[in-house]
């Protein structure tokens, strides 16, 4: 009964080894390439990496599932094991039991033995007790019998003693009669107990026979369960390293999405670069400015510039910077740029904030990006940075993770401030330069005008 229940676990396990995906799996790794320039090239290797990623993701759903189903044959051999423990449990009680029986049925044989002997001394003992008068009594010889008769006092007396010589021969024959009869019963019994304790024995062997039979049943099921262990612990140690592969390859992937993103942004502005290089090549040419209108740039005796494109003056240098284009006027289209340049801070965040203070009264557009023309809040920012060669995201919840984050209390001129849905460009005093709405275009407010979310420094 053991040997098929473990040929029948053999088998099983052996068609599990059949399947091999713990050996021949290959965990697939992104080889070394040339790093991509183009978001082209980024596309295609996000493509290639995906391609491996659901591959891994295959061969992992398969090693889990191998680990399952190992699990559950090793809970069955297991299952297995334990009832053959609990029947070599019972065997060994019973031998126990067999053990004392054997024990007790060898002390009634020495019981018995010791009465035999008895029995038999007494039987000997008697016989020659019996052989000695009969010995005595024919050396006497027939006169002797006679003599006896005759010194009988009366006839009565003659047949007292006949009578008295037949029992004394009756009673030695009873007695040998019944010691004879008891050697035998008592070796009878002796025979009985040295055959029940020879049957005790054999069961006993059996017993021992039987309890071996199992134990090495168990033996050989629990290394079958251990096999399975062993594959089960490979299994997941592939399975944990095609995980972790497969998230490295993840973060990769997401590496490689910001990476094509900012060539995106990247090739957006060679591009725009490209197109403004040359319409400034066409203006120059006709003396225009790049929008075809004829501009006009006048220096004031105090240093500043001013400049007059169809029919919007900006005045800039000197120690304000004003602006009248868009129909904006008032305090928000006017700074004091002193405020720039006496703040703490590099230098080339004040020439970032003195630069984007030129555009002031410019409109707001959604979606624009053109300092000029319109722009919205990450646009601005987008295109101020731009003109200086830095690159940073284009949306404004993307850009409250560009640069390095500073407090508030430590803001710079130049530094990107983060609000919800919204950013803006420190200029010093506690001032902000930004593309507001389009009824207000691009202007300058407090900073504190709305809850600071981050304060972003990318120079």
């Amino acid at each position: 009964m053991h040997k098929v229940r473990l040929d029948k676990f053999v088998k099983r396990i052996t068609s599990v080894m059949m399947i091999g995906i713990i050996t021949t799996a290959t965990i697939w790794f992104l080889p070394m390439e040339a790093k991509a320039t183009s978001s082209a090239q980024i596309q295609q290797q996000q493509n290639d990496l995906n391609s491996q990623i659901q591959e891994n993701k295959e061969n992992l759903n398969e090693l889990n599932s191998l680990t399952n189903s190992l699990s559950n044959e090793q809970a069955q051999v297991l299952s297995e094991v334990a009832m053959l423990q609990a029947e070599i449990t019972d065997l060994m009680a019973s031998i126990d039991i067999l053990e004392g029986e054997i024990e007790a049925k060898t002390q009634e044989i020495a019981d018995v033995t010791v009465q035999l002997e008895e029995a038999i001394e007494r039987e000997e003992k008697q016989y020659e007790d019996a052989k000695i008068r009969v010995k005595a009594m024919y050396e006497m010889g027939d006169m002797s019998y006679f003599g006896l008769l005759l010194e009988a006092g009366s006839f009565g007396e003659i047949f007292t003693r006949v009578e008295y010589i037949d029992k004394l021969y009756e009673y030695d024959q009873n007695l040998l009669d019944e010691y004879n009869q008891t050697r035998i019963e008592v070796a009878e019994l002796k025979e009985t107990l040295e055959n029940e304790e020879a049957e005790l024995e054999t069961t006993k062997e059996e017993c021992l026979i039987e309890q071996e039979a199992l134990e090495e049943s168990a033996a050989e099921l629990q290394a079958v369960a251990d096999d399975y262990g062993a594959q089960i612990a490979a299994a997941k140690r592939e399975a944990a390293a095609y995980a972790a592969e497969i998230k490295r390859q993840n973060q990769e992937y997401q590496q490689l999405e910001a990476q094509r993103q900012a060539a995106i942004l990247r090739e957006e502005e060679e591009k725009k670069k490209k197109e403004e290089a040359a319409k400034l090549a066409a203006a120059q040419a006709n003396g225009t400015n790049l929008d075809g209108v004829a501009s006009v740039n006048i220096v004031n005796p105090d240093g500043s510039v001013t400049t007059t494109v169809a029919g919007v003056t900006t005045t800039t240098g000197g120690t304000a910077t004003t602006t009248t284009g868009g129909g904006f006027t008032g305090d928000a289209y006017t700074v004091d740029t002193s405020i720039i340049t006496g703040a703490n801070g590099s230098q080339a965040g004040k020439d970032v904030a003195l630069y984007a203070v030129q555009f002031l009264g410019n409109p707001y557009v959604a979606g624009g990006t053109s300092l000029t023309n319109g722009a919205d809040c990450s646009g601005f920012t987008q295109a101020v940075y731009s003109s200086f060669g830095y690159s940073i995201p284009r949306n404004s919840y993307a850009q409250r993770s560009a640069g390095t984050e500073v407090a508030y209390s430590d803001a710079q001129p130049g530094d990107i401030v983060c609000y919800a849905g919204h950013v803006a460009l420190y200029i010093g005093g506690g001032k902000i330069v930004h593309a507001s709405t389009e009824r207000s275009g691009i202007k300058i407010s407090n900073a504190t005008y709305r809850p600071i979310l981050s304060v972003r420094r990318i120079i």
